[in-house]
């Protein structure tokens, strides 16, 4: 039955030609750029737009082999081509409009922002209840997000840029009389979003296709004199355009396979601007063969029409059909349907039903408001009041905030030197102080190991430390930039951090051989410390560690470059560093607190927790953690292929949450920890129920387990 999927092809073909009429002899369609054609042939891409993110469900290369049924492939690699139309249209309307029509910017967001707005919160409002109801985790995040921002609905990008480019495009023609200057502002802006976008690292799709945006304003605004020359050497641009169209095409899917051809080193950084400008090319020229084509055939006929009428809802609601009877691979568990043809009949019908519905009532509230435009000219006026109110008492509580912080944080310096003059120990690594706090006294010596971005482990690890301590030697290092530890700027290699741990234990005066209770990154450091050192270390007890394999196939499963994951994991940590001295400079980092009270207030007493609050200040995110989290990967790398020896014993202890999670990333969490063991009768694996916090929020339990493991050392 899958077969009958490839006959989606001739269908849409008949589709757009259907009442189709080719212009002959010297005669032009004067029609080609017509509101009727435009939209007829954003119908037709709005169904192309479809059919390309059921592709991605069904027969994307990155999708498990086992749910893979083919007959989409080619509408995989092709959306940016398609929203990018779209983005031309847009561009040269608005421009056309603003020429045409006196007065075009008076009302201007009624007429293009209101509808999108409805649209786009009700759309929003019922992805939301689905993705709940199908158990998919939610999450949303700001624009300021490495990789780009999560939205609740994932299809909806294109609206959000197309409602910022309406801004552009508003405010600069408003305040800009000279309308080539407006233009040249109108592309920098453009340009400047394309910058910010690569900055952030995020997805191609965001940026790949935004400028034909532009091009659309500058072909509307010299379009009669491009029309002359392109009617002049007709032949050749219309065998020109499609011709760009595959090669850059080509170019942009196929960069790195093309440059090891013709035996160029491929080099990252050169080679993802090569992509992105390809796609940017065949992104345009692919608009620019449409309309050339559209010059000598005229297209338009009844459902094209209709589609071409309810494009915004179409392309916001097919996306939550999608989501309800497609392929999931967060929520593995959901069903689907695995019929490629019945899927794609099921996802049109029930799209273009709730298309209607979703026209008609957005389009009812449209027609109700705007027979109130005192109303809304109110409403607009008090908006501007209230957003300056705003502004201000934002500034005023923002100003109180950063004052009462430092005031606060000035407060704690005391209690902070009292509790490390009582607890804190300090070991000497290269001439700097690294902190660590010891207790109790046994036959073995546990050595506490944190996960990257613990602010303080000497205090948070305190509790956990002190049941281990009633029968065991228990250390707790503070890693250097991290609690009562000085700031370093040697580089956080997975060496650098196994030389720094053994060198502090030395200085200690400890004495191995040594449990190592690993929690998170921390595992690999583990792994490496046995390399090095075999003879100091008794034991590994590794807490929702990090294993190499774990890394490898979620990056393999993302499809991510290894050069661009270590650039995502530079900028990750340089954009954490940095909004946590934003923080803390304004005072906003008094928010920030109680969501670790939740964390790690069972345990701690109030002594514990003001000093860890004043550590969340002074340590948490610095720049030696922006440096750990850059090189994650090379870390993790460093331990590729290799095993825990055979004679070691070892406790794996996995939280069932991040289990759960792990596996929603197409990565079985207990398998990567299981290829770890070489011994099953001494390396063993337990699942506890909680999540990655486990060692803070429930820090008995991990002593607990621990200890009996501990217990069963020869």
């Amino acid at each position: 039955m899958n077969q009958l999927i490839y006959l989606c092809y001739p269908v849409l073909g008949a589709l757009l030609l259907w009442k189709a009429k080719y212009i002959r002899g010297g005669q032009w369609n004067e029609q080609a750029f017509s509101l009727e054609q435009t939209k007829a042939l954003q119908g037709f891409c709005a169904l192309g737009v479809m059919l390309h993110h059921i592709a991605q469900k069904t027969c994307a290369p990155w999708l498990k082999q086992e749910v893979i049924v083919h007959g989409l492939d080619v509408f995989v690699p092709v959306g940016y081509l398609l929203v990018g139309f779209f983005l031309f249209c847009s561009g040269y309307g608005l421009y056309k409009s603003f020429r045409e029509k006196p007065d075009y910017l008076q009302g201007f967001g009624s007429r293009r922002f209101l509808l999108p707005v409805l649209v786009l919160f009700l759309t929003n409002f019922f992805f939301l209840f689905v993705r709940f109801q199908i158990g998919e985790s939610i999450g949303v995040s700001t624009p300021f997000h490495v990789s780009g921002p999560q939205m609740i609905n994932g299809y909806a990008w294109f609206v959000y840029i197309l409602l910022l480019f309406y801004l552009f495009f508003y405010f600069t023609f408003r305040w800009c009389k000279n309308e080539f200057v407006a233009l040249c502002l109108v592309t920098a802006e453009v340009l400047l979003y394309i910058a910010y976008c690569d900055w952030w690292m995020y997805g191609n799709w965001w940026y790949n296709s935004v400028l034909l945006f532009v091009v659309g304003l500058w072909l509307a605004r010299y379009e009669q004199k491009l029309l002359e020359v392109v009617r002049k050497h007709y032949i050749k641009c219309v065998i020109i355009a499609p011709l760009c169209a595959i090669l850059f095409f080509g170019l942009g899917e196929y960069t790195e396979p093309i440059s090891n051809f013709l035996g160029i080193t491929y080099v990252y950084q050169v080679g993802r601007w090569v992509k992105l400008v390809s796609q940017m090319l065949a992104a345009v020229f692919f608009t620019l063969s449409v309309f050339l084509l559209g010059m000598k055939i005229k297209i338009g006929n009844g459902v094209l029409k209709f589609m071409g009428g309810i494009t915004l809802e179409f392309y916001l609601v097919h996306g939550l059909v999608l989501q309800v009877f497609g392929y999931n691979e967060s929520v593995e568990s959901h069903p689907y349907i695995k019929s490629v043809p019945l899927l794609v009949l099921v996802v049109l019908t029930c799209s273009l039903v709730l298309s209607i519905v979703l026209h008609g009532f957005c389009r009812m509230l449209v027609r109700l408001l705007n027979k109130f435009p005192k109303f809304k000219a109110l409403v607009w006026k008090d908006i501007k009041k209230v957003a300056v109110g705003l502004l201000v008492i934002v500034l005023l509580i923002t100003l109180g905030m950063s004052v009462s912080a430092h005031k606060e944080s000035r407060e704690r310096q005391e209690a902070v030197a009292r509790y490390a003059e009582e607890y804190i120990t300090y070991a000497t690594v290269d001439g700097k102080r690294m902190a660590a706090y010891v207790t109790g006294a046994g036959e073995h010596t546990v050595v506490v190991l944190c996960g990257l971005g613990d602010f303080c482990p000497t205090v948070t690890w305190k509790p956990l430390a002190d049941r281990l301590g009633e029968q065991n030697r228990v250390v707790v290092l503070d890693y250097f930039g991290s609690g009562f530890s000085d700031d370093t700027g040697e580089d956080r290699t997975a060496e650098n951090m196994v030389y720094e741990i053994h060198t502090a234990l030395e200085s200690l005066g400890e004495k191995g051989p040594y449990v190592l209770l690993a929690h998170e990154m921390s595992g690999i450091y583990a792994q490496l410390y046995v390399e090095l050192y075999p003879q100091e270390v008794e034991a590994i007890v590794g807490v929702d560690s990090m294993t190499e394999e774990q890394l490898t196939r979620q990056l393999a499963r993302s499809g991510t470059n290894p050069e661009e994951y270590r650039r995502m994991l530079k900028k990750q940590g340089q954009v954490q560093y940095l909004g946590q001295r934003l923080l803390n400079l304004s005072g906003y980092v008094k928010l920030q607190w109680p969501a670790y009270v939740r964390v790690f207030g069972f345990a701690h007493s109030e002594e514990e927790e003001t000093i860890m609050q004043e550590m969340l200040v002074q340590k948490y995110l610095g720049r030696t953690v922006a440096d750990e989290t850059a090189r994650q990967y090379d870390n993790c790398r460093l331990m590729a292929g290799k095993q825990y020896p055979e004679e070691l014993p070892v406790q794996i202890l996995l939280s069932y949450w991040t289990g759960v999670s792990a596996n929603r990333s197409g990565v079985d969490w207990e398998q990567v920890h299981e290829n770890l063991f070489t011994n099953r009768d001494i390396q063993q694996m337990t699942v506890l129920t909680g999540n990655s916090y486990l060692v803070y929020t429930n820090p008995f339990l991990v002593a607990e387990r621990t200890q009996w493991f501990i217990d069963g050392l020869e």
